[in-house]
């Protein structure tokens, strides 16, 4: 049985991302339902928190005044040249929040970008088994934020914690959702079942990461929690129908992630 190609694992990277992405939202979706349920409201008292929510508004679309160099620089020791952009996608169909981001060399950026080649032949060698780790990968430290309108409550804001089962039946679907897709449907047999298998076990472990390692941050904004999909470097925040999300990798211990993000939180909240 022949190996599946580097143009299939791509397509299944991209397929795995996309369900992770969708189940992210679809997880929230199903907290606000429970909530609601349950008879749970919520209001915001308090003048900090109203503060909070207008301040979240007013940059909303001018992030990188809400963020700034000096800010990261009062928490983060930078020896490299620091580059920043901002990023606006205007789309009326698939419209996406402003972004600002900073970033610098790593010490090790030559390394990282050997580690890149290596991490993505090890995947192809494994006909996609391999679970890359992408902060080996990228030559730079950054910071990021952007801030996005949420409508739900505190408690939807936290993901809930799938049961085994739950986690089994979402697997389940991204075979179903691979199945559909038009390249998939061009493969041989051999290639489509390691396609499926591969999509279910990917989704498997994003969606039992997700469980297992999530973060809940107490005393920062209405709910906020360090999410650990994808890179494992955003911490999310609500306030007052904002999710300000800050994408932090400033050092390779994720614990050393997560106090700077939590620094940063209060010093722009």
């Amino acid at each position: 049985m022949k190996s599946v190609s580097a143009k299939v694992i791509l397509f299944l990277i991209f397929l795995v991302i996309s369900f992770s992405s969708c189940q992210n939202k679809k997880t929230n979706e199903n907290s606000q339902e429970n909530a609601t349920n349950s008879s749970i409201s919520e209001e915001i008292t308090s003048s900090n928190s109203a503060s909070v929510s207008s301040k979240a508004s007013e940059f909303q679309t001018k992030p990188c005044e809400l963020l700034t160099e000096e800010i990261i620089k009062k928490y983060v020791t930078i020896d490299k040249e620091i580059e920043k952009e901002f990023f606006e996608y205007k789309d009326s169909k698939y419209p996406m929040p402003a972004r600002c981001s900073y970033s610098w060399k790593k010490p090790n950026a030559d390394e990282a970008t050997k580690n890149s080649v290596k991490e993505v032949g090890k995947m192809v060698k494994t006909d996609g088994k391999h679970e890359m780790d992408m902060k080996k990968m990228t030559p730079d430290y950054s910071i990021a934020i952007s801030i996005h309108n949420y409508a739900g409550s505190a408690q939807s804001f936290i993901p809930i914690k799938l049961t085994d089962e739950q986690i089994e039946a979402q697997a389940r679907k991204s075979k179903e959702m691979a199945m559909k897709n038009k390249t998939f449907q061009n493969m041989n047999a051999a290639d489509q079942e390691k396609v499926t298998n591969l999509a279910a076990e990917k989704t498997r472990n994003t969606l039992t990461n997700m469980r297992d390692k999530t973060v809940v941050v107490e005393g920062i904004g209405e709910a906020a929690y360090w999410n650990p999909t994808g890179f494992d470097n955003t911490f999310m925040i609500l306030s007052g129908g904002k999710s300000i999300n800050l994408e932090i990798y400033v050092s390779p211990n994720r614990e050393e992630n997560i106090e700077i993000a939590k620094k940063i939180a209060k010093e722009i909240l």
